[in-house]
């Protein structure tokens, strides 16, 4: 499986961008390799966007290299760059849950000195606990196609699960269990819509 992320500025109102978004969905659903899409906000830079899981990294690059990707300007009135960043996913997780009226999502990102037999290794022992995580709805280890950059998108089922996590032993553990080279990367989107294939 692999990733897009699809980040900007919107000059639209947000019942606009939910219009726009709610619009697109039988496009979205007629896409045979597209398996699920996040519809996000992040409230800290004030970006919106999409997280994409596709089957193929080739549906990804065509999915980028075709009209709904060039439309995105216009339709979404884009102020300044559309930041674009493409993971293989290394590990996936899905808990059996319902997720609450405000789901959210954390991007966890860093550079770690493990090797990538390591990195591994850890990713595969340590995504079984993840099931037993309470408010955890799904889980993607992955890694960027551009940088050398590797972490984890988490779905939570709603912004205090979310935050418990964050704030607890786990993530503080990740510059020791993965040998993080810098700083560890943490975004909060907000998830707006959610559609599954």
């Amino acid at each position: 499986m692999h990733i897009l992320s699809m980040r900007f500025k919107s000059g639209r109102s947000d019942e606009e961008q939910e219009a726009i978004s709610r619009s697109s969905l039988p496009v979205f659903r007629n896409l045979a390799a597209l398996k699920q899409k996040y519809y996000v906000r992040n409230h800290a830079s004030g970006e919106v966007g999409g997280i994409y899981v596709w089957e193929t990294s080739e549906a990804l690059r065509d999915y980028l290299d075709g009209p709904i990707v060039k439309s995105v300007p216009d339709r979404f009135a884009v102020v300044g760059p559309v930041r674009i960043e493409t993971f293989e996913v290394g590990g996936a997780l899905t808990n059996d849950m319902t997720l609450a009226v405000k789901p959210m999502m954390s991007v966890v990102r860093f550079v770690s000195n493990k090797s990538e037999s390591d990195l591994q290794a850890i990713s595969s022992a340590s995504l079984p606990s993840y099931r037993s995580t309470a408010g955890l709805a799904q889980v993607y280890r992955v890694k960027s196609t551009e940088t050398r950059e590797v972490g984890g998108m988490y779905l939570w089922e709603n912004e205090e699960s979310m935050r418990g996590n964050l704030d607890g032993p786990n993530v503080s553990a990740i510059p020791a269990v993965f040998d993080v080279d810098g700083e560890v990367g943490i975004e909060v989107l907000e998830v707006r819509l959610i559609l599954n294939q």
